[in-house]
């Protein structure tokens, strides 16, 4: 490991934000530096970071949904639709919320509908 996820990702944002050519060919040389320096285990977390990073710079968001099971595609559709066409949309199976969705936005806000959450919240108001 050279380098950190990050710096890979922040790298790539700075170059493909700089160079309006041919993504591809910027691509394909950036897989091969990464694969010369030994870290394409790392290159799932490497284009996650990167895709974040382009997100948050053109004004876009993080947004995380988490199922208790595998969601149809209508239901992702429907939810995408409600949200900024530059947020990133990630998705998530959480099978110990129950039943439901979470939504989390940028590792903070958080909407959470499922089970776990309304018994979570009803126990802690008897209190």
């Amino acid at each position: 490991m050279k380098y950190s996820a990050q710096a890979y990702a922040d790298a790539l944002v700075e170059v493909l934000s700089e160079t309006k050519g041919d993504t591809e060919a910027i691509a394909r040389r950036f897989a091969e530096l990464v694969r010369r320096n030994g870290d394409t285990e790392r290159s799932d977390s490497i284009l996650s970071l990167a895709e974040r990073t382009l997100a948050r710079r053109e004004g876009g968001r993080v947004v995380l949904l988490e199922f208790a099971r595998a969601p149809r595609a209508e239901t992702i559709s429907e939810l995408a639709k409600r949200l900024n066409e530059k947020d990133v949309i990630e998705t998530r199976v959480a099978p110990e919320l129950i039943a439901g969705v979470r939504i989390t936005i940028d590792g903070g806000s958080e909407l959470d509908l499922s089970l776990r959450g309304k018994l979570k919240r009803l126990f802690s108001s008897r209190n």
